[in-house]
């Protein structure tokens, strides 16, 4: 960090660290795991995407609806180890699996019923969010649903610590904020959209987009 502070370059640090991020990210998991099996079992089916899927808990979350079934999908390659071995170990890897790539050049089977987009709207620079929700959208079947899960800008502890973190890491921008993200959403032709607080005095929001 000091050398960072100092204007050298961004430290590459994420395919490092990889691993340690995915596990770590699970801090809030009892929080977000309820959120997003809610929205899995009020969903019109239950076929789910999990874009930077991490360690693969939250694609244990989905499998709280019987016959659901699914797909993770991460950048990092130990993360998609991480992920495939915690989905054998839970006896879920025949409904849900897992595989390396970028969601920006990727081909997304489909259509999903849910797609999930939990920590890591950071690591999509601000002029490619538009192209990412439209490419989001045209994976969901008709009446699907796109839950977007992060950290947000704000003056408290926890958000500050992360923004600092992501200004020192190559790949990743600064934290944004749900008022930001809800004309992209639009602009990328989702209508019905909704904001709910997870965790009260944090920033940690979900955005549920239709």
């Amino acid at each position: 960090m000091p050398e960072t502070l100092r204007g050298s370059e961004l430290g590459d640090h994420l395919p490092r660290y990889a691993g340690v991020i995915a596990e770590s990210s699970r801090i809030a998991e009892g929080v977000i795991s309820g959120y997003v099996r809610g929205a899995v079992s009020e969903a019109e089916g239950g076929h789910v995407l999990d874009v930077g899927c991490g360690s693969g808990v939250y694609l244990r979350a989905a499998s709280a609806r019987p016959g659901s079934t699914g797909t993770g999908l991460d950048l990092q390659p130990a993360a998609v180890e991480l992920a495939q071995r915690n989905l054998r170990r839970w006896s879920l890897d025949d409904r849900f699996g897992v595989r390396q790539g970028d969601v920006r050049e990727a081909e997304l089977d489909g259509p999903y019923d849910v797609i999930l987009l939990l920590n890591n709207i950071y690591y999509f620079a601000p002029e490619e969010r538009p192209d990412l929700f439209r490419t989001l959208r045209g994976a969901l079947r008709e009446g699907g649903r796109l839950v977007l899960v992060s950290m947000f800008h704000d003056s408290n502890p926890t958000a500050l610590n992360l923004d600092l973190i992501l200004a020192c890491t190559q790949g990743c921008y600064a934290l944004t904020t749900p008022a930001r993200l809800e004309p992209e959403l639009r602009e990328a032709g989702f209508r019905r959209i909704r904001t709910d607080q997870l965790v009260s005095g944090q920033s940690l929001y979900a955005i549920q987009a239709g």
